[in-house]
C-alpha cells in the first residue's frame, strides 16, 4: 500500500519517501507511483472530481492525466515560441514576398 502519513504545515505538494507497491502503465512506460499531498482550491477539486466521474476515472488517474497533458502542452508552447523567434530573427525581404501578394486574396465567398 501507500507510505506513511504526509504532513506539510506550509501547504503545497509533499512527496512520500515510500513508493506505491504496484505499478501503473502510462502509455508504453511503467512508473513507480508515489503518494503526494496537494493543496488545491475546493472548486477546482470539485470540478476535477466531476470530470473524473464523467470519464469513469479515479481522481488520481484524472489528475495524473491532466498533469501529463499540461507537460506535453508546455513542450509544444516552447517549440512554437522558438519557431516564432526564428522567423522574427530572419524576416523575409519584400522581394521574397511581393510575388505572393495577389495569391493571398481569396475573393468573396
Amino acid at each position: 500500500m501507500f507510505g506513511g502519513r504526509l504532513n506539510n504545515s506550509e501547504g503545497g505538494a509533499v512527496y512520500s519517501k515510500k513508493s506505491y507497491s504496484g505499478r501503473q502503465s502510462f502509455g508504453q512506460k511503467w512508473a513507480t507511483m508515489e503518494t503526494i499531498q496537494l493543496t488545491i482550491d475546493e472548486s477546482l477539486l470539485a470540478e476535477a472530481e466531476q470530470a473524473a466521474r464523467a470519464l469513469d476515472m479515479s481522481r488520481s488517474d484524472f489528475i495524473s492525466a491532466a498533469l501529463q497533458r499540461a507537460l506535453r502542452q508546455r513542450e509544444t508552447i516552447a517549440l512554437e515560441r522558438k519557431h516564432a523567434q526564428g522567423y522574427a530573427d530572419h524576416l523575409p525581404d519584400s522581394d521574397e514576398t511581393d510575388e505572393w501578394e495577389n495569391e493571398r486574396e481569396w475573393g468573396k465567398p
